[in-house]
């Protein structure tokens, strides 16, 4: 390809062009390579929402882990409970036998 002057370009020129373009198609498959891992991430997650959301949309699945995690968090209330006044008693218990002491 004549340049404007009319002389041909270099040897060199054409090997930098060379270069130029091959690093250009590695960096676009470096960010296909990307895109596609992207891809794969996104499509994950999207059928684990549709899991949680039900195939019809009406979010049954969902709601009904959230009740199930609702009823666990309230089990874990009540043994936080169970477990502090057991603590508390022998609080008492320890001072009772420090006071005697």
């Amino acid at each position: 390809m004549p340049s404007s002057g009319g002389a041909e370009p270099s040897t060199g020129s054409h090997e930098d062009a060379w270069a130029d373009l091959e690093g250009a198609v590695e960096r676009i498959l470096q960010e296909l390579r990307g895109t596609r891992q992207e891809v794969q991430e996104a499509k994950a997650r999207l059928r684990r929402l549709e899991e949680l959301v039900g195939e019809e949309g009406d979010g049954g699945a969902l709601v009904d882990h959230l009740q199930r995690l609702e009823r666990e968090n309230e089990d874990l209330r009540g043994r936080l409970a169970e477990g502090r006044e057991l603590v508390d008693r022998i609080l008492a218990r320890v001072q009772f036998l420090e006071d005697r002491s």
